[in-house]
């Protein structure tokens, strides 16, 4: 909670997205940054509304001249090729079993961590050409 309090002061972190109730602190979600009926979203970045990206990443609304594809899309492909500046893999929430019921948390940066550390772990398997990674 000090350090929550230390970055108000120091302009790290805005008064109005956290609540400190007790010895609890409350942040809260931003919202989403993808409208997806309109193939459009906010870029974190830059915060401006993009559409496209063409291959080297520059984002538009509109579609230019040369290849451009739907952003979402482009960082996907560009994931899905081994160039993690556009997407990356993120735990939003962990999925647990409680008394037969499903119970959702929010994922930790150490689960994150794992998760990085597990998919490293699979990469340098598939490097070696492990047989336990066959396809």
């Amino acid at each position: 909670m000090r350090k929550v309090e230390e970055a108000i002061r120091a302009g790290k972190l805005k008064e109005d997205d956290v609540r400190i109730s007790g010895n609890e602190v409350v942040f809260k979600v931003p919202s989403a940054n993808i409208e997806s009926r309109k193939s459009q979203l906010t870029c974190l970045a830059c915060g401006n509304v993009i559409k496209y990206a063409d291959e080297e990443g520059r984002h538009y609304t509109e579609r230019v001249k040369g290849n451009n594809e739907f952003y979402v899309k482009f960082a996907l492909r560009k994931y899905h090729e081994g160039d993690e500046r556009f997407a990356r893999q993120r735990l939003l929430v962990k999925v647990k079993v409680k008394d037969k019921d499903l119970a959702f948390e929010p994922a930790t940066k150490e689960d994150n961590e794992k998760l990085w550390k597990a998919k490293e772990k699979v990469k340098e398997m598939l490097e070696k050409r492990d047989p336990r990674c066959a396809d």
